[in-house]
């Protein structure tokens, strides 16, 4: 796709805010629904042209019921430039309602959050003990935060998990 057929408005052309999910540095929509998609990769959250969070590593099975999210996490500018704390919570229930739309076959989201992102501002432990604090606002069960050994450095490695089922979307 050309960045110039999703970047202006057919009506007016002239250039559009960015709201949804967009693959990184483009304005191509993520379509979720594309048969051969079982992988997709760096894609971002927009809301009124502000990147509130960016998604990486999401994992469709092949019966089309379950996505797993390898990592997700809210943008550092809109979480301490913009001293926005919402971010987490709009992401992910706006990144359930187009899964519902785009893949409706699919009956739950799992979490397996390991990875920092970008932000040296958050500990990996308190990183993920807020992620589990997010799967319980949004609805998720079977949540956990595992140990899983230590980084390089010496540091703990922690992974939180959740199972997100569609009843809770």
């Amino acid at each position: 796709m050309s960045i110039f057929k999703n970047y202006f408005s057919k009506k007016t052309n002239e250039p559009h805010e960015k709201n949804g999910f967009y693959y990184q540095k483009s304005y191509d929509k993520v379509i979720f629904s594309e048969p051969s998609q079982y992988f997709i990769d760096n894609f971002d959250f927009y809301q009124n042209d502000t990147r509130v969070s960016y998604f990486e590593e999401i994992l469709i099975d092949e019966e089309r019921t379950i996505i797993t999210l390898k990592h997700f996490a809210v943008d550092t500018d809109y979480l301490f430039g913009q001293n926005k704390r919402d971010g987490g919570f709009l992401s992910l229930k706006e990144f359930a309602k187009e899964i519902k739309k785009q893949l409706p076959s699919v009956n739950q989201i799992k979490f397996e959050l390991y990875r920092n992102g970008t932000s040296d501002k958050i500990c990996n432990f308190c990183l993920s003990k807020k992620r589990c604090d997010l799967f319980r606002r949004i609805g998720a069960t079977d949540i956990k935060l595992e140990n899983n050994g230590r980084w390089g450095d010496g540091s703990f490695h922690y992974i939180a998990k959740a199972t997100w089922p569609k009843s809770s979307w």
